[in-house]
Protein backbone atom coordinates (compact mmCIF):
# COMPACT_ATOMS: atom_id res chain seq x y z
CA UNK A 1 0.00 0.00 0.00
CA UNK A 2 1.26 3.28 -1.00
CA UNK A 3 2.44 5.45 2.46
CA UNK A 4 -0.11 8.13 1.24
CA UNK A 5 -3.07 5.70 0.52
CA UNK A 6 -2.30 3.92 3.45
CA UNK A 7 -2.91 7.46 6.16
CA UNK A 8 -6.01 8.48 3.98
CA UNK A 9 -7.13 4.96 4.95
CA UNK A 10 -6.16 5.18 8.37
CA UNK A 11 -7.59 8.84 8.75
CA UNK A 12 -10.65 7.58 7.49
CA UNK A 13 -11.24 4.38 9.92
CA UNK A 14 -10.23 6.80 13.18
CA UNK A 15 -12.36 9.38 12.70
CA UNK A 16 -15.70 8.60 10.58
CA UNK A 17 -18.25 6.32 10.65
CA UNK A 18 -16.50 3.34 10.05
CA UNK A 19 -14.70 3.64 13.29
CA UNK A 20 -15.02 0.72 16.16
CA UNK A 21 -16.40 2.31 19.67
CA UNK A 22 -14.74 0.74 22.33
CA UNK A 23 -17.10 -1.56 24.27
CA UNK A 24 -16.60 -1.71 27.96
CA UNK A 25 -19.97 -2.28 29.13
CA UNK A 26 -22.93 -4.93 28.52
CA UNK A 27 -25.43 -4.12 26.14
CA UNK A 28 -29.16 -4.21 25.97
CA UNK A 29 -30.16 -6.80 24.00
CA UNK A 30 -33.66 -7.52 25.20
CA UNK A 31 -35.90 -10.30 22.82
CA UNK A 32 -39.00 -11.81 23.56
CA UNK A 33 -39.33 -15.35 24.28
CA UNK A 34 -38.63 -17.36 21.29
CA UNK A 35 -40.43 -15.57 18.92
CA UNK A 36 -37.15 -13.36 17.70
CA UNK A 37 -35.05 -16.97 18.11
CA UNK A 38 -33.02 -17.74 14.90
CA UNK A 39 -32.25 -21.18 14.02
CA UNK A 40 -29.24 -20.67 12.69
CA UNK A 41 -25.61 -20.00 14.42
CA UNK A 42 -26.28 -15.89 15.12
CA UNK A 43 -25.27 -13.91 17.85
CA UNK A 44 -27.57 -11.16 19.33
CA UNK A 45 -25.96 -9.95 21.85
CA UNK A 46 -22.98 -7.50 20.57
CA UNK A 47 -20.74 -8.14 23.52
CA UNK A 48 -20.43 -11.88 22.53
CA UNK A 49 -17.43 -12.68 20.94
CA UNK A 50 -15.21 -15.74 19.21
CA UNK A 51 -18.03 -18.71 19.79
CA UNK A 52 -17.06 -21.93 18.83
CA UNK A 53 -18.68 -24.93 19.06
CA UNK A 54 -15.93 -28.10 18.40
CA UNK A 55 -15.73 -31.86 18.96
CA UNK A 56 -13.76 -32.53 21.65
CA UNK A 57 -10.79 -35.04 20.11
CA UNK A 58 -8.04 -33.24 19.22
CA UNK A 59 -5.99 -29.85 18.59
CA UNK A 60 -7.54 -29.47 15.43
CA UNK A 61 -10.81 -30.44 16.10
CA UNK A 62 -11.59 -26.82 17.14
CA UNK A 63 -11.85 -25.94 13.07
CA UNK A 64 -13.72 -29.61 12.34
CA UNK A 65 -17.91 -29.16 12.41
CA UNK A 66 -19.66 -29.64 15.69
CA UNK A 67 -20.76 -33.17 14.85
CA UNK A 68 -20.45 -36.54 16.55
CA UNK A 69 -21.66 -40.00 16.50
CA UNK A 70 -24.05 -40.92 19.11
CA UNK A 71 -22.12 -43.34 19.92
CA UNK A 72 -18.80 -41.55 20.55
CA UNK A 73 -17.39 -41.06 23.68
CA UNK A 74 -16.76 -37.60 22.37
CA UNK A 75 -18.06 -34.50 23.74
CA UNK A 76 -19.01 -30.93 22.36
CA UNK A 77 -17.52 -28.26 23.39
CA UNK A 78 -18.36 -24.91 23.93
CA UNK A 79 -16.34 -21.60 23.99
CA UNK A 80 -16.88 -18.03 24.11
CA UNK A 81 -16.32 -14.65 25.21
CA UNK A 82 -18.03 -11.93 26.65
CA UNK A 83 -16.45 -8.21 26.08
CA UNK A 84 -16.96 -7.28 29.82
CA UNK A 85 -14.94 -8.44 32.91
CA UNK A 86 -17.43 -9.57 35.35
CA UNK A 87 -18.77 -13.33 35.19
CA UNK A 88 -22.12 -12.96 33.59
CA UNK A 89 -24.91 -15.60 34.45
CA UNK A 90 -25.76 -17.56 31.21
CA UNK A 91 -28.06 -20.50 30.91
CA UNK A 92 -28.29 -23.14 28.14
CA UNK A 93 -31.13 -24.61 26.48
CA UNK A 94 -31.04 -27.49 23.33
CA UNK A 95 -33.86 -27.37 20.99
CA UNK A 96 -34.68 -30.28 18.51
CA UNK A 97 -34.52 -29.35 14.48
CA UNK A 98 -35.93 -30.71 12.09
CA UNK A 99 -33.94 -32.08 9.03
CA UNK A 100 -34.08 -28.42 7.36
CA UNK A 101 -33.77 -26.48 10.44
CA UNK A 102 -36.99 -25.35 11.83
CA UNK A 103 -38.34 -26.30 15.67
CA UNK A 104 -39.46 -29.88 16.05
CA UNK A 105 -42.66 -30.88 17.68
CA UNK A 106 -41.14 -33.38 20.33
CA UNK A 107 -40.58 -32.73 23.74
CA UNK A 108 -37.48 -32.28 25.62
CA UNK A 109 -37.61 -35.04 27.88
CA UNK A 110 -37.69 -37.42 24.57
CA UNK A 111 -33.98 -36.34 23.57
CA UNK A 112 -32.73 -35.41 26.95
CA UNK A 113 -32.10 -37.24 30.67
CA UNK A 114 -32.05 -33.81 32.18
CA UNK A 115 -34.29 -30.26 32.49
CA UNK A 116 -33.35 -28.57 29.65
CA UNK A 117 -32.16 -25.62 31.83
CA UNK A 118 -27.81 -25.97 32.01
CA UNK A 119 -26.11 -23.49 34.17
CA UNK A 120 -23.25 -22.13 32.18
CA UNK A 121 -20.44 -21.53 35.26
CA UNK A 122 -16.76 -22.60 34.17
CA UNK A 123 -15.54 -18.73 33.53
CA UNK A 124 -11.80 -17.02 33.71
CA UNK A 125 -10.89 -13.40 33.28
CA UNK A 126 -8.66 -11.59 30.47
CA UNK A 127 -4.80 -11.14 31.49
CA UNK A 128 -3.78 -8.05 30.12
CA UNK A 129 -5.30 -7.61 27.21
CA UNK A 130 -6.67 -4.08 26.61
CA UNK A 131 -10.40 -4.87 25.80
CA UNK A 132 -11.02 -7.10 28.63
CA UNK A 133 -13.08 -9.97 28.49
CA UNK A 134 -14.81 -13.41 30.49
CA UNK A 135 -13.56 -16.32 28.72
CA UNK A 136 -16.70 -18.86 29.14
CA UNK A 137 -16.34 -22.73 28.93
CA UNK A 138 -19.38 -24.74 28.79
CA UNK A 139 -19.41 -29.29 28.20
CA UNK A 140 -22.66 -30.01 26.21
CA UNK A 141 -24.78 -32.67 27.72
CA UNK A 142 -25.79 -35.84 25.96
CA UNK A 143 -28.43 -36.17 24.11
CA UNK A 144 -30.40 -39.66 23.33
CA UNK A 145 -31.62 -38.93 19.69
CA UNK A 146 -29.26 -38.08 16.76
CA UNK A 147 -30.63 -35.44 14.84
CA UNK A 148 -30.27 -31.64 14.02
CA UNK A 149 -30.05 -29.23 17.41
CA UNK A 150 -29.92 -25.85 17.86
CA UNK A 151 -27.94 -24.58 21.03
CA UNK A 152 -29.35 -21.44 22.42
CA UNK A 153 -27.73 -19.66 25.65
CA UNK A 154 -29.34 -16.73 27.37
CA UNK A 155 -29.20 -14.97 30.40
CA UNK A 156 -29.99 -16.54 33.39
CA UNK A 157 -31.64 -14.01 35.52
CA UNK A 158 -33.59 -12.60 32.11
CA UNK A 159 -34.53 -15.57 29.70
CA UNK A 160 -35.66 -13.21 27.25
CA UNK A 161 -32.33 -11.39 26.73
CA UNK A 162 -30.74 -14.08 24.04
CA UNK A 163 -26.89 -14.34 23.95
CA UNK A 164 -26.51 -16.51 20.71
CA UNK A 165 -27.94 -19.56 19.36
CA UNK A 166 -25.39 -22.30 17.75
CA UNK A 167 -26.44 -25.51 15.53
CA UNK A 168 -24.83 -28.99 16.17
CA UNK A 169 -25.36 -32.42 14.48
CA UNK A 170 -25.66 -35.70 16.47
CA UNK A 171 -25.52 -38.96 14.16
CA UNK A 172 -26.42 -42.34 14.03
CA UNK A 173 -24.48 -44.63 10.88
CA UNK A 174 -27.38 -46.49 10.49
CA UNK A 175 -26.93 -45.36 6.39
CA UNK A 176 -23.81 -46.09 4.71
CA UNK A 177 -22.20 -43.37 2.33
CA UNK A 178 -20.43 -44.43 -0.38
CA UNK A 179 -19.01 -40.88 -2.21
CA UNK A 180 -16.95 -39.63 -5.13
CA UNK A 181 -16.29 -36.30 -6.23
CA UNK A 182 -13.97 -34.25 -8.95
CA UNK A 183 -14.44 -31.58 -11.61
CA UNK A 184 -18.69 -31.21 -13.21
CA UNK A 185 -19.37 -33.11 -15.52
CA UNK A 186 -21.31 -29.98 -17.44
CA UNK A 187 -19.46 -28.81 -20.37
CA UNK A 188 -19.05 -25.09 -19.18
CA UNK A 189 -18.74 -26.14 -15.29
CA UNK A 190 -16.30 -28.09 -15.63
CA UNK A 191 -13.27 -25.70 -15.06
CA UNK A 192 -15.17 -24.11 -12.62
CA UNK A 193 -17.48 -26.29 -10.66
CA UNK A 194 -16.89 -29.31 -8.10
CA UNK A 195 -19.29 -32.51 -8.61
CA UNK A 196 -20.25 -34.83 -5.30
CA UNK A 197 -21.73 -38.24 -6.27
CA UNK A 198 -22.73 -40.67 -3.82
CA UNK A 199 -24.71 -43.72 -3.10
CA UNK A 200 -26.43 -44.77 0.35
CA UNK A 201 -27.41 -47.89 1.38
CA UNK A 202 -30.79 -48.06 3.68
CA UNK A 203 -30.23 -51.94 3.97
CA UNK A 204 -30.01 -51.89 8.13
CA UNK A 205 -33.73 -50.42 8.19
CA UNK A 206 -36.79 -50.81 6.83
CA UNK A 207 -37.98 -47.91 4.91
CA UNK A 208 -41.74 -48.01 3.33
CA UNK A 209 -40.94 -45.22 0.63
CA UNK A 210 -36.96 -44.19 1.31
CA UNK A 211 -37.93 -41.61 -1.69
CA UNK A 212 -40.02 -39.71 0.40
CA UNK A 213 -38.60 -41.10 4.03
CA UNK A 214 -35.03 -39.79 3.18
CA UNK A 215 -33.92 -36.16 2.72
CA UNK A 216 -30.15 -35.24 1.68
CA UNK A 217 -28.45 -32.34 2.66
CA UNK A 218 -24.69 -31.72 1.13
CA UNK A 219 -22.71 -28.48 2.32
CA UNK A 220 -19.11 -27.20 1.91
CA UNK A 221 -16.41 -25.60 4.07
CA UNK A 222 -19.30 -25.89 6.89
CA UNK A 223 -21.55 -23.12 4.99
CA UNK A 224 -25.40 -23.46 5.30
CA UNK A 225 -25.38 -20.79 2.93
CA UNK A 226 -24.47 -22.57 -0.14
CA UNK A 227 -25.83 -25.77 1.23
CA UNK A 228 -27.48 -28.13 -1.38
CA UNK A 229 -31.21 -29.56 -0.23
CA UNK A 230 -34.13 -31.95 -1.84
CA UNK A 231 -31.50 -33.86 -4.17
CA UNK A 232 -33.34 -36.47 -5.50
CA UNK A 233 -32.09 -40.03 -6.07
CA UNK A 234 -31.51 -40.96 -9.70
CA UNK A 235 -31.35 -44.60 -9.55
CA UNK A 236 -33.30 -46.75 -7.07
CA UNK A 237 -32.09 -50.78 -6.57
CA UNK A 238 -34.55 -51.84 -3.94
CA UNK A 239 -33.22 -55.39 -3.85
CA UNK A 240 -29.58 -53.77 -2.82
CA UNK A 241 -31.40 -51.10 -0.38
CA UNK A 242 -29.78 -48.86 -2.21
CA UNK A 243 -30.33 -45.16 -4.09
CA UNK A 244 -27.62 -43.29 -6.22
CA UNK A 245 -27.68 -39.76 -6.68
CA UNK A 246 -25.71 -39.02 -10.07
CA UNK A 247 -28.03 -36.00 -11.46
CA UNK A 248 -27.68 -35.00 -14.61
CA UNK A 249 -29.01 -31.41 -14.24
CA UNK A 250 -25.48 -30.91 -11.99
CA UNK A 251 -28.14 -30.31 -9.08
CA UNK A 252 -24.73 -31.45 -7.10
CA UNK A 253 -22.31 -29.26 -8.42
CA UNK A 254 -20.42 -26.70 -6.10
CA UNK A 255 -18.70 -23.33 -7.31
CA UNK A 256 -14.63 -24.59 -6.59
CA UNK A 257 -14.16 -21.40 -5.01
CA UNK A 258 -10.45 -20.44 -4.22
CA UNK A 259 -8.48 -21.34 -1.18
CA UNK A 260 -9.15 -19.17 1.40
CA UNK A 261 -7.13 -15.83 2.53
CA UNK A 262 -5.94 -15.18 5.44
CA UNK A 263 -3.88 -13.44 8.06
CA UNK A 264 -1.77 -14.28 10.46
CA UNK A 265 -2.44 -12.19 14.01
CA UNK A 266 -0.18 -14.17 16.24
CA UNK A 267 1.80 -11.31 17.80
CA UNK A 268 1.03 -7.98 17.61
CA UNK A 269 4.36 -7.30 18.61
CA UNK A 270 5.55 -8.65 15.23
CA UNK A 271 2.61 -8.64 13.14
CA UNK A 272 2.31 -11.64 11.11
CA UNK A 273 1.96 -12.66 6.99
CA UNK A 274 -0.74 -10.57 5.27
CA UNK A 275 -0.70 -7.91 8.13
CA UNK A 276 0.51 -4.59 6.78
CA UNK A 277 0.93 -2.83 9.98
CA UNK A 278 -0.22 -2.80 13.92
CA UNK A 279 -0.82 0.15 15.36
CA UNK A 280 -0.95 -0.15 19.78
CA UNK A 281 -2.37 2.06 22.00
CA UNK A 282 -3.91 2.11 25.88
CA UNK A 283 -7.11 0.89 25.23
CA UNK A 284 -6.93 -0.36 21.35
CA UNK A 285 -5.18 -2.42 19.12
CA UNK A 286 -5.55 -1.78 15.02
CA UNK A 287 -4.29 -4.06 12.56
CA UNK A 288 -4.59 -3.13 8.93
CA UNK A 289 -4.20 -5.87 6.41
CA UNK A 290 -2.42 -5.95 3.39
CA UNK A 291 -4.41 -4.74 0.10
CA UNK A 292 -6.35 -7.41 -1.86
CA UNK A 293 -6.95 -7.77 -5.07
CA UNK A 294 -9.59 -9.17 -7.20
CA UNK A 295 -8.94 -12.61 -7.89
CA UNK A 296 -11.62 -13.55 -10.51
CA UNK A 297 -9.33 -13.28 -13.90
CA UNK A 298 -6.22 -14.69 -11.88
CA UNK A 299 -4.92 -18.67 -12.45
CA UNK A 300 -5.35 -20.91 -9.48
CA UNK A 301 -2.96 -21.06 -7.06
CA UNK A 302 -2.20 -23.81 -4.50
CA UNK A 303 -1.94 -23.02 -0.64
CA UNK A 304 -3.08 -24.39 2.48
CA UNK A 305 -5.52 -23.11 4.28
CA UNK A 306 -8.36 -24.36 6.94
CA UNK A 307 -11.21 -23.66 4.53
CA UNK A 308 -12.46 -20.64 6.72
CA UNK A 309 -11.74 -21.63 9.66
CA UNK A 310 -10.16 -19.93 12.77
CA UNK A 311 -7.05 -20.70 15.18
CA UNK A 312 -7.12 -18.59 18.20
CA UNK A 313 -3.34 -17.91 19.05
CA UNK A 314 -0.72 -15.75 20.95
CA UNK A 315 2.76 -15.93 20.99
CA UNK A 316 3.23 -13.07 22.95
CA UNK A 317 1.53 -14.86 26.09
CA UNK A 318 1.09 -18.21 27.46
CA UNK A 319 -2.73 -18.78 27.50
CA UNK A 320 -3.95 -17.49 23.91
CA UNK A 321 -7.65 -17.66 25.64
CA UNK A 322 -7.04 -15.46 28.22
CA UNK A 323 -4.05 -13.27 26.90
CA UNK A 324 -5.42 -12.33 23.92
CA UNK A 325 -5.63 -9.16 22.83
CA UNK A 326 -9.06 -7.96 20.68
CA UNK A 327 -7.83 -6.56 17.76
CA UNK A 328 -9.70 -4.09 15.46
CA UNK A 329 -8.73 -5.65 11.76
CA UNK A 330 -9.09 -3.76 8.78
CA UNK A 331 -9.60 -4.88 5.57
CA UNK A 332 -9.06 -2.96 2.11
CA UNK A 333 -10.00 -4.85 -1.58
CA UNK A 334 -8.81 -2.46 -4.63
CA UNK A 335 -11.60 -2.13 -6.97
CA UNK A 336 -11.17 0.60 -9.65
CA UNK A 337 -15.28 1.00 -9.68
CA UNK A 338 -18.02 -0.48 -7.66
CA UNK A 339 -18.96 -3.87 -8.74
CA UNK A 340 -23.29 -4.79 -9.44
CA UNK A 341 -23.15 -7.17 -6.28
CA UNK A 342 -22.41 -6.33 -2.50
CA UNK A 343 -19.36 -7.48 -0.81
CA UNK A 344 -18.87 -9.65 2.42
CA UNK A 345 -16.27 -11.10 4.32
CA UNK A 346 -16.66 -14.53 4.61
CA UNK A 347 -15.73 -17.49 6.54
CA UNK A 348 -16.15 -18.71 10.18
CA UNK A 349 -15.30 -15.34 11.41
CA UNK A 350 -18.83 -14.55 10.23
CA UNK A 351 -20.51 -18.05 11.34
CA UNK A 352 -20.46 -18.46 7.44
CA UNK A 353 -23.07 -16.64 7.14
CA UNK A 354 -23.93 -13.24 5.23
CA UNK A 355 -24.00 -10.53 8.16
CA UNK A 356 -24.59 -6.89 8.47
CA UNK A 357 -21.55 -5.87 10.05
CA UNK A 358 -19.19 -7.49 7.47
CA UNK A 359 -21.27 -6.07 4.38
CA UNK A 360 -17.73 -3.93 2.71
CA UNK A 361 -18.58 -0.57 2.12
CA UNK A 362 -17.50 1.39 -1.29
CA UNK A 363 -14.74 4.16 -0.98
CA UNK A 364 -14.94 6.69 -3.92
CA UNK A 365 -11.60 7.97 -2.78
CA UNK A 366 -9.52 5.16 -2.21
CA UNK A 367 -10.75 3.26 -5.03
CA UNK A 368 -11.59 0.18 -2.80
CA UNK A 369 -14.08 -1.63 -0.62
CA UNK A 370 -12.89 -1.16 3.33
CA UNK A 371 -14.53 -3.12 6.17
CA UNK A 372 -13.42 -3.81 9.47
CA UNK A 373 -14.06 -6.34 12.37
CA UNK A 374 -13.05 -6.85 16.05
CA UNK A 375 -11.67 -9.98 15.68
CA UNK A 376 -9.80 -12.11 18.70
CA UNK A 377 -6.04 -12.53 18.19
CA UNK A 378 -5.02 -15.48 15.63
CA UNK A 379 -4.96 -17.08 12.52
CA UNK A 380 -7.85 -16.53 10.17
CA UNK A 381 -9.23 -17.50 6.61
CA UNK A 382 -11.63 -15.76 4.94
CA UNK A 383 -12.83 -14.69 1.16
CA UNK A 384 -15.00 -11.88 -0.33
CA UNK A 385 -18.36 -13.34 -1.00
CA UNK A 386 -20.50 -12.23 -3.59
CA UNK A 387 -24.10 -13.36 -3.36
CA UNK A 388 -25.30 -11.63 -6.87
CA UNK A 389 -22.66 -12.91 -8.58
CA UNK A 390 -20.84 -15.73 -6.89
CA UNK A 391 -17.12 -15.63 -7.09
CA UNK A 392 -17.04 -12.23 -9.21
CA UNK A 393 -14.52 -11.32 -6.77
CA UNK A 394 -12.50 -14.12 -5.57
CA UNK A 395 -13.03 -16.75 -8.64
CA UNK A 396 -13.63 -20.55 -8.76
CA UNK A 397 -11.64 -23.24 -9.89
CA UNK A 398 -12.86 -26.95 -9.84
CA UNK A 399 -8.87 -27.82 -8.38
CA UNK A 400 -9.64 -26.08 -5.16
CA UNK A 401 -9.55 -28.10 -2.13
CA UNK A 402 -12.74 -28.06 -0.23
CA UNK A 403 -14.41 -29.47 2.95
CA UNK A 404 -17.67 -31.59 1.96
CA UNK A 405 -20.34 -33.36 3.93
CA UNK A 406 -23.47 -35.34 3.46
CA UNK A 407 -26.19 -35.30 5.97
CA UNK A 408 -28.76 -38.09 5.25
CA UNK A 409 -32.16 -37.77 7.45
CA UNK A 410 -34.52 -40.27 7.76
CA UNK A 411 -37.97 -40.15 9.65
CA UNK A 412 -39.17 -43.63 10.80
CA UNK A 413 -42.28 -45.55 10.50
CA UNK A 414 -44.49 -43.66 13.39
CA UNK A 415 -42.20 -41.06 14.68
CA UNK A 416 -42.86 -37.92 14.04
CA UNK A 417 -39.03 -36.01 13.88
CA UNK A 418 -36.38 -36.71 11.61
CA UNK A 419 -33.40 -38.05 12.53
CA UNK A 420 -29.56 -37.80 11.53
CA UNK A 421 -29.04 -41.55 9.97
CA UNK A 422 -25.78 -41.05 8.10
CA UNK A 423 -23.22 -38.36 8.31
CA UNK A 424 -19.76 -38.38 6.51
CA UNK A 425 -17.29 -35.66 5.99
CA UNK A 426 -14.50 -35.89 3.50
CA UNK A 427 -12.03 -33.28 1.75
CA UNK A 428 -11.60 -32.98 -1.60
CA UNK A 429 -7.50 -33.23 -1.29
CA UNK A 430 -5.69 -31.65 1.98
CA UNK A 431 -1.86 -30.84 1.35
CA UNK A 432 -0.86 -31.14 4.65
Amino acid sequence: MKKATFVIFALIIFFNDYSIKKVYSKSNNHLKNNTDLEYRDFIYNPDIKTVNLYPDKNIRSKIEPPAINIASPNQLILEFDELYQDAGYFQAKIIHCTWDWQPSDIRSIEYLSAYNEFDIHEYEYSVYSRIPYTHYTFVLPRVVLPGNYLLVVYDRDNPDELAFSKRFMIYDQIINIAFSYGESMGVREQRTHQQIDFILNYSKIDLFNPQRDIKVVVRQNQSWVTAIYNLKPTQIDEFKKELEYRPFNLENNFFGGNEFRFFDLNSVIAPGRNVDRVFIKEDRVDAFLLQDKIRKKEFYSIWDDLNGGFIISNIDGQDPRLESDYVNVHFFLQSPQKLNSDIYIFGKLSNYDLLPEYKMKYDDELKGYIADALLKQGWYDYIYYTPDDLYAVEGSHFETENDYEILVYIKPQGRTYDVLAGYVSFNTGRRN
